[in-house]
């Protein structure tokens, strides 16, 4: 079964098709999570997460050949997300004076901005 087949059957309640959509992309899934998050635990958490905004939002994805791509965008997004509330400080907007006085604008990751 091909994406575009496993989709259009998962959104017909497809049991099987749910599965063959988890099983085929679990693990590249898994670390990309890791890949982020640094913890597999937390990776799994956020794998957890990924597939439910998945299969919840399965009817919006317009090219079903294209799922991997569109699962990963989620659960980097999900990782993303979870990171910003474990960690606030890292991804808050912050304001620096620089040595002439003027303001800087540190921007998300914690990168400042450049003058």
């Amino acid at each position: 079964m091909n994406y575009k087949q496993a989709v259009e059957a998962a959104l017909q309640g497809n049991a099987d098709a749910f599965s063959a959509l988890y099983e085929s992309t679990q693990n590249n899934m898994y670390y990309l999570a890791l890949k982020y998050m640094k913890n597999p635990d937390d990776a799994k958490d956020v794998l957890q997460d990924a597939y439910i905004k998945a299969w919840q939002s399965l009817p919006t994805l317009k090219d079903p050949e294209h799922f991997p791509a569109w699962l990963g965008r989620i659960v980097a997004n999900t990782a993303k997300n979870m990171l910003v509330k474990k960690k606030p400080d890292l991804f808050s907007d912050l304001e620096k004076e620089n040595e002439d006085g003027r303001n800087d604008q540190i921007v998300s990751y914690g990168i400042s901005a450049m003058h």
